[in-house]
């Protein structure tokens, strides 16, 4: 947050350098030209609002207004329905009745859940066409899945053939998500095979990733076995990969997982990427671990992944007796030293519970010459800007001119710039760079 005690240390910090004194009062001279010349705002004219007309009696429930009973109440009410007929007239007086005691959208969403719940256990077709005269989108989306998980207890075969019946969009695919996730849970094998039942595509593919993510969650030594035993390479290889995206298994069962990306997916680089998955997810819990598996690779493919480790092994960063521990294990130089200094500085950057810009700063003077150190400057300006700025500052006025200071100095401007301006401007003048310099000002300056 900006206040005028770190306004003036920013703006001190910059002319103690010696830079910006012209900027500074050409802004202050423009600034105050246009407050001069702002035209007034006229007084929005007062309108009475006419006093809103009498409900008629026809759209008032009378007898059991929902919205005038308790909560406690509208439960016993919804337990006395009888049939699908008196589900419908409750609806209709939730979303006729008037809000004078409590507004529709004050209703909790367990009250509706409860409605429809008994409403799908007396009629679930009629149920879930009453989902879509509810017109907030996520409250329709709750209530489908209320209703199918209800029709799926009394009659599986009828709530799966009433999914071609669905409209196409969220509909549908809510009606998918949740047919496949409770069949996953109870029957395995029956929601497999409704899954290769349907036409290749979107809904197939997220309907098996649904399947076996969930079965995978219970025995994943059972799941990774149907896979690999597929005869089709092209499914083979997506079901796995949808397995394996989502992290769960590399923290549960982590040789599994890392001996199957060695043995069974032989494209490269879809073996890369489900490593980085790996690694981002595995990396976090055990990262010794992680990074010995790492170490086994060939050479040529050991950088990237450190870098990523680096990055991601936030326990390490916060715990210094595990840090260095795992110091000692990375090359003392080379490729893979640059990498792993690289991905922690980057994480002293990104984590939002220890960021520490010097701790990366020094890692990333470390680094060779490069794409990722000019990259690592610029994104350590920007995140020192937003976290400590009066800190960056002093930090700025004891660098040397050069390409280095310009990258870490655009980056700290940009970010300064929306709740500060007037020191924003002040420090882009410091910008060695002539052409990165004015278009720094170009936008500062209207």
């Amino acid at each position: 947050m900006n206040t005028p005690l770190r306004s003036a240390a920013l703006i001190l910090c910059a002319l103690a350098a010696g830079w910006g004194v012209r900027a500074w009062r050409l802004h202050r001279q423009q600034t105050h030209a246009s407050a001069a010349t702002l035209p007034a705002v006229p007084a929005r004219p007062h309108v009475a609002k006419a006093p809103a007309p009498p409900a008629a009696a026809e759209d008032r429930v009378a007898s059991q207004n929902p919205l005038r009973t308790t909560i406690a109440g509208m439960h016993g009410m919804i337990a006395g329905l009888k049939t699908a007929e008196d589900c419908e007239r409750l609806l209709a007086g939730l979303l006729r009745a008037p809000m004078d005691d409590i507004s529709l959208e004050q209703l909790p969403v367990p009250v509706w859940n409860i409605l429809f719940k008994r409403w799908a256990a007396l009629d679930p077709a009629a149920a879930l066409r009453a989902t879509t005269t509810v017109l907030q989108r996520q409250l329709s989306m709750s209530l489908v899945t209320t209703v199918f998980s209800e029709w799926l207890r009394h009659d599986r075969a009828a709530a799966v053939a009433a999914l071609d019946n669905l409209p196409d969009g969220w509909p549908r695919s809510m009606g998918r998500h949740v047919v496949f996730s409770e069949l996953s849970a109870s029957d395995p094998a029956a929601a497999l095979t409704l899954a290769q039942s349907l036409p290749p595509g979107d809904a197939r593919h997220q309907a098996f990733r649904t399947v076996l993510g969930a079965w995978a969650g219970k025995d994943p030594q059972a799941a990774l076995a149907w896979i690999l035993a597929q005869p089709d390479r092209a499914a083979r290889r997506e079901q796995l990969h949808g397995v394996l995206q989502g992290g769960v298994m590399s923290r549960t069962h982590p040789d599994m997982v890392w001996q199957t990306l060695q043995e069974h997916v032989s494209d490269s680089a879809q073996r890369r990427d489900l490593q980085k998955q790996f690694v981002m997810t595995a990396g976090q819990g055990d990262p010794a671990g992680t990074l010995a598996r790492i170490a086994a690779l060939p050479v040529a493919d050991r950088p990237d992944l450190l870098r990523m480790l680096g990055e991601w092994s936030y326990a390490a960063r916060r715990d210094p007796v595990q840090g260095a521990e795992l110091e000692k294990l990375v090359p003392a130089a080379g490729p893979e030293r640059d990498a792993w200094n690289a991905g922690r500085a980057r994480g002293y950057l990104i984590d939002s519970q220890h960021i520490d810009a010097p701790a990366a700063l020094a890692l990333i003077g470390q680094l060779p010459e490069g794409e990722h150190r000019a990259s690592l400057f610029k994104e350590a300006g920007e995140t020192w800007a937003r976290h400590d700025a009066v800190a960056a500052s002093q930090y700025l006025t004891v660098q040397p001119p050069g390409p280095e200071r310009d990258a870490f100095l655009g980056e700290f401007v940009r970010a300064l710039s929306p709740n500060d301006p007037e020191a924003a401007l002040i420090w882009s003048t410091a910008i060695t760079d002539a052409g990165k310099r004015e278009r720094r000002l170009n936008e500062l300056l209207p």
